[in-house]
């Protein structure tokens, strides 16, 4: 799958991450992933889109911030038991990306998502 990401800029998300911090993914992930893939590389779609920084815990669970909350308070990227607006939490990438398919599908860049929407569908069978 080529992601929105990378027909937009060239190169894939995570290719644009490990090089600019020069990062492996289980850093990226605290362990989460050893291996950057089509999910991985959705959600990072997605958080460049939509303006949001992310976080794992070696748990598996996912949060996303605001970017502008973010760089007021690093701690918008802590995993807090609640969800606030610009404050996403996940218990893992399966359950973010399901909850941003209706997002994907309603938003005027839909076509720009195409190739994500199908490949969220067929996941969450």
């Amino acid at each position: 799958m080529e992601s929105r990401y990378k027909r937009d800029h060239g190169y894939s998300y995570g290719e644009m991450i490990q090089k600019q911090d020069a990062l492996t993914v289980s850093e990226l992930t605290e362990g989460v992933f050893s291996e950057w893939d089509d999910k991985l590389e959705i959600m990072g779609s997605i958080c460049d889109f939509y303006d949001y920084m992310w976080r794992f815990y070696p748990d598996g669970r996912l949060v996303l911030a605001d970017t502008i909350l973010y760089s007021k308070d690093v701690k918008n990227c802590e995993w807090k038991g609640k969800v606030d607006c610009g404050h996403l939490e996940y218990h893992s990438l399966d359950d973010m990306l399901s909850d941003w398919l209706d997002e994907l599908k309603r938003n005027e860049s839909t076509k720009k998502f195409d190739e994500e929407i199908s490949f969220i569908e067929k996941i969450k069978r």
